[in-house]
């Protein structure tokens, strides 16, 4: 015999497996994100996003190494700045400081596109592109610490 459970909604009686109540209709919150399968369906789709994300950190990193590196004349510039910087993300305070920055260039990056529109648009571009970028290398930061 199924084992039953009442409703929290209703009161009926209902099987302890029912993932929707048959008398009233709602939906219930058998919670098995604690399983063993759940947590490792979140923790690799997570991990996944991280490992994504910082891969646009290490391109963005790339990038400022390559500028240096032209700005200097000099591939002793380009490969030490890409190094630093590299390291510079393993160091916890010092990481996320880096990170901000890199966020508050996309924002002001964001910031430019939007003042060719109008003012308004400019800030609101600009403090969405400064989000996104913490979303983004937050999580790219934790990608990285992860592989470690």
């Amino acid at each position: 015999m199924d084992k039953t459970i009442r409703c929290p909604y209703c009161g009926e009686e209902i099987k302890a497996i029912a993932r929707k109540c048959k008398h009233c209709g709602e939906w219930l919150n058998n919670n098995k994100s604690d399983d063993p399968e759940s947590q490792m369906r979140r923790s690799i789709t997570g991990g996944i996003a991280n490992i994504r994300n910082s891969n646009i950190l290490i391109w963005e990193i790339f990038i400022i190494a390559i500028l240096a590196g032209l700005f200097k004349e000099s591939w002793w510039w380009f490969g030490g700045t890409f190094i630093g910087l590299a390291i510079l993300l393993s160091i916890p305070f010092l990481g996320t400081a880096f990170c901000i920055v890199l966020s508050l260039l996309w924002g002001i990056i964001g910031y430019s596109f939007g003042a060719m529109l109008s003012d308004a648009a400019a800030w609101v571009i600009g403090i969405l592109s400064f989000m996104a970028g913490l979303g983004i290398h937050f999580s790219g930061r934790q990608g990285i610490q992860d592989m470690n």
